[in-house]
């Protein structure tokens, strides 16, 4: 990750990573409908090998999280800043990291 807010922020400082990691993964869940990914959704899961996302899946889940969260959860700008291979190796908890730490920010003008 290179969002530094998120980096520096240990799971002490956002005691609630958990329930943010169990709805992340209800979302995913959702996003990718009848057809589950072979192993459960957990923290450690990255969102395509693991769990087998795909592009437009991906797109469908910023949506979920913008509606969820408010314009504090962008997908979009949290990739951006991310090069190809921690894009590749973004995990369900990394994204719930960032979650957490979007939630204790101002909000976006």
């Amino acid at each position: 990750m290179t969002n530094e807010s998120a980096e520096n922020a240990g799971t002490d400082d956002f005691a609630d990573i958990d329930e943010d990691v169990r709805v992340l993964a209800d979302d995913l869940l959702l996003v990718i409908g009848t057809e589950p990914p072979d192993a459960p959704i957990g923290p450690g899961s990255t969102f395509f090998e693991d769990i087998g996302l795909e592009s437009i899946e991906f797109a469908a889940l910023a949506g979920r999280l913008r509606a969820r969260h408010g314009d504090r959860v962008d997908l979009t700008e949290i990739v951006a800043g991310l090069d190809i291979d921690e894009f590749a190796d973004l995990t369900v908890a990394d994204l719930a990291r960032h979650i957490a730490a979007a939630r204790h920010e101002e909000p976006h003008d």
